[in-house]
């Protein structure tokens, strides 16, 4: 029994330093706070000159006790081996709903893989999830690709 809690114990410590567990990141695709979510629409990947960077995904589920709707980035195993530096954006476009059409935009930067744009409510709203990715070049360029999913109504 010792050795099992000391395993467990070990194995939380582990997660945590390596950052394979994250509070902002409760599993794939679903941000901290949010259940029932299931992927609406197909996953666009993100890519330049033939390189594929990311994936890009329109998600929808109960945050906080409303619907809601998010985008999620995930960036490919590829890009992460080049040790290059990037930058990610995921938000919400929603043309069609009142203010501005692009909500809850939410940045992040290397070393983290998974992106989520703040869950917004956008109902009887059609909307797309967008990525960009930004990555620093070796010869000193930023590059820059983006991909939006599908309009979902």
């Amino acid at each position: 029994m010792r050795f099992r809690l000391a395993l467990a114990i070990f194995v939380a410590v582990a997660l945590s330093i390596t950052g394979l567990s994250s509070p902002a990141q409760a599993a794939d695709g679903v941000p901290t706070g949010c259940t029932n979510a299931r992927q609406v629409g197909p996953t666009v990947k993100v890519r330049d000159s033939g390189w594929t960077l990311a994936s890009v995904k329109l998600y929808r589920g109960r945050c906080n006790g409303a619907t809601k709707k998010w985008a999620y980035v995930y960036i490919w195993k590829s890009l992460v081996d080049t040790n290059m530096d990037y930058r990610v954006t995921a938000a919400i476009i929603a043309p069609d709903a009142s203010g501005p059409p692009t909500k809850g935009m939410r940045t992040g930067k290397r070393p983290r893989r998974q992106f989520f744009s703040f869950p917004i409510r956008a109902p009887g709203s059609c909307v797309s999830a967008v990525g960009v990715v930004r990555y620093l070049k070796s010869d000193g360029i930023w590059g820059s690709a983006q991909a939006r999913t599908p309009a979902q109504c």
